[in-house]
């Protein structure tokens, strides 16, 4: 099995996040809208904090 590199984790919470921002737009409701906000935002949380303990 071959070793992850720093940047894959990185690059697949982008692909997240990207597809959690495409969703926004095909949402319908205003709450539905919110939420993806909110996950866009976790995610973007989420990935400092795999950053942060790498560097550690």
């Amino acid at each position: 099995m071959r070793k992850a590199n720093r940047t894959e984790p990185v690059d697949a919470l982008g692909k997240i996040q990207a597809l959690a921002a495409a969703a926004g737009y095909l949402v319908s409701t205003e709450r539905e809208t919110q939420l993806c906000f909110e996950l866009i935002d976790l995610i973007e949380g989420i990935a400092s904090k795999v950053l942060e303990d790498e560097d550690a």
